[in-house]
């Protein structure tokens, strides 16, 4: 399930896919890659889910079940224009095999799609302070989370896997005070969005 605000996010940051080949690292069940689809991409998916894969194979061109800390992705290097990981790498034993992965499979042009929750956002570090954190079945705590991401840790990891940032767009919570949060992702940004390009 992605919500409205990432999904427009996404596509503001990913511009004209007409005629281009894309992989949806965690797929779910096709929605969004069918979306990108209806505008001219083919759109193939990997996730770790059998029933979210079958119901993605009726919607993209293809889909596969992946266990990403368990199983290399099985597509040949330099094959995609576009790679999406979307609220993924949170999950992950060792998130940067992935990343290198993901920068083996994209082609020399290709850009990778990127969105995990900021660890650190404002209203979080105001529970801390208060002392409350608990495991919740979904969203920023979800318990399936093995990775929690600051601004400085994901840039590392994507700087270390080969990566560079080619583009930003964060996902806030609010459209108030957008010249001082806009500068302060670290603190301000919900959900991290980011556009990466080969370094």
């Amino acid at each position: 399930f992605m919500s409205k605000r990432r999904e427009q996010n996404i596509l503001k940051i990913i511009g004209d896919v007409k005629c281009k080949s894309i992989l949806d690292v965690g797929c779910a069940e096709g929605d969004f890659g069918y979306l990108l689809q209806k505008n001219g991409a083919r759109v193939e998916g990997v996730d770790i889910s059998k029933t979210a894969v079958k119901k993605a194979n009726k919607k993209l061109t293809s889909a596969v079940v992946v266990d990403l800390n368990l199983q290399k992705l099985a597509f040949s290097t330099n094959s995609y224009d576009i790679v999406i990981f979307s609220e993924v790498i949170e999950h992950l034993q060792k998130p940067q095999n992935v990343l290198k992965e993901i920068h083996r499979v994209l082609n020399k042009t290709g850009f990778l799609i990127i969105t995990t929750p900021n660890f650190m956002y404002w209203g979080n570090r105001i529970k801390f302070l208060k002392g409350e954190f608990k495991y919740e079945k979904i969203g920023m705590f979800d318990e399936t989370h093995i990775h929690f991401y600051t601004y400085k840790t994901l840039l590392d990891d994507l700087r270390n896997s080969g990566f560079k940032i080619a583009q930003k767009n964060h996902i806030y919570l609010s459209n108030k005070f957008q010249f001082i949060t806009k500068k302060f992702p670290a603190i301000f940004a919900y959900q991290f969005l980011l556009k990466c390009i080969k370094k």
